[in-house]
């Protein structure tokens, strides 16, 4: 395929190319006839009703993309899979559903039946069935029937009759989550570069709900990689911008986040390897810290104000709080023009 074949556009600007998108994933999602190709495709025959539908600007497409990344297992899925081979497993992802351990052993190896259990009179689903029919299927993993329903409508396809279509028709499936992602109201989000948020509307339906999606790390770490795959000048504006707000966050890597790794595990005893890669471990034991000091939000971002607090703790006195404010700002800063000017 033409590289100009596979570039993704917001009026007629180049915005990304979609293979680098795919080699996030190392995975030859590109092969002419997979499901990535397909996927893909879709979404550049699509382009116009993307900006049409809120992804439209780069920082927009970097947070959508990102989030389909996550939801697709890297545009390889086109509906959840819940065939779980371990009562375990079952009881892990759905403790509330599954709280003795021979209710899930009765449904290994059987997903009709989990989806059935699970999904039962949740998201307008009234049939004994409709877990199953209304299963998670798409670029946003649409479920349930009243989903079905109300983006059936607005996309103009009776889904309710004809599920199916979320997963085997690719154009329609792009279709569903720009309605989704619209309707969501996530664009403001984006345009903020708050991926929590965004991640909160696709996982948990609703951007200002309470709690934390899941597989959140992932979601940021995919964020920031994407939009490290955007096209000039997006690229290097966006990132700039990252910059200026002195922040260390998942996908994070340099001398600045193994110092600060070092220093979490001067706090809590060996907790994460210090191996400069800010990631799900790190990520966890900002939230811990945070969480212990009393800080709000405990959202696992380190500002200039957790570094300082950690400072505090570790009874670093050495500096008035101004000049150690100031350190920390133009150390973290440094920190990002480097690192990601390597990515």
């Amino acid at each position: 395929m033409a590289k100009s074949d596979r570039i993704l556009t917001i009026g007629g600007k180049p915005v990304i190319d979609l293979a680098a998108v795919r080699a996030i994933y190392r995975r030859n999602v590109w092969e002419p006839g997979s499901i990535g190709d397909k996927y893909l495709a879709a979404m550049k025959r699509n382009e116009n009703k993307m900006a049409e539908h809120g992804v439209n600007s780069p920082l927009c497409c970097a947070h959508f993309l990102a989030q389909a990344l996550l939801e697709t297992g890297g545009f390889q899925f086109t509906e959840e899979n819940l065939n779980y081979s371990s009562a375990d497993r079952l009881r892990k992802v759905f403790p509330k559903k599954y709280p003795a351990h021979a209710d899930a052993a009765l449904h290994v190896g059987k997903p009709e039946l989990v989806a059935n259990h699970v999904y039962a009179q949740k998201n307008g689903n009234i049939e004994a069935d409709d877990g199953w029919r209304y299963r998670g299927r798409g670029i946003f993993q649409l479920t349930g029937r009243a989903n079905y329903q109300f983006y059936g409508e607005i996309i103009g396809v009776d889904l309710v009759e004809n599920p199916d279509l979320v997963a085997s028709d690719f154009d329609i499936s792009v279709r569903v989550a720009l309605a989704y992602w619209r309707q969501t109201g996530l664009a403001s989000y984006a345009e903020g570069n708050d991926a929590r948020a965004v991640s909160r509307g696709i996982n948990l339906g609703d951007p200002t709900r309470t709690g934390k999606a899941n597989h959140l790390p992932e979601r940021i770490w995919l964020t920031y990689r994407v939009i490290d795959k955007l096209e000039e000048p997006a690229r290097s504006q966006i990132l700039a911008q990252m910059t200026a707000d002195a922040v260390l966050d998942i996908g994070d890597s340099g001398d600045d986040v193994r110092q600060l790794q070092v220093d979490l595990n001067r706090l809590y005893a060996n907790s994460v390897k210090p191996d400069g890669v800010f990631g799900k471990a790190t990520y966890e034991a900002v939230i811990g810290f945070q969480a212990k000091a009393g800080l709000v939000p405990a959202d696992g971002r380190v500002t200039v104000n957790v570094r300082c607090a950690i400072d505090e703790a570790l009874g670093n006195n050495r500096d008035s709080p101004a000049s150690n404010e100031s350190k920390q700002v133009k150390r973290i800063k440094r920190r990002k023009r480097r690192s990601r000017s390597k990515r």
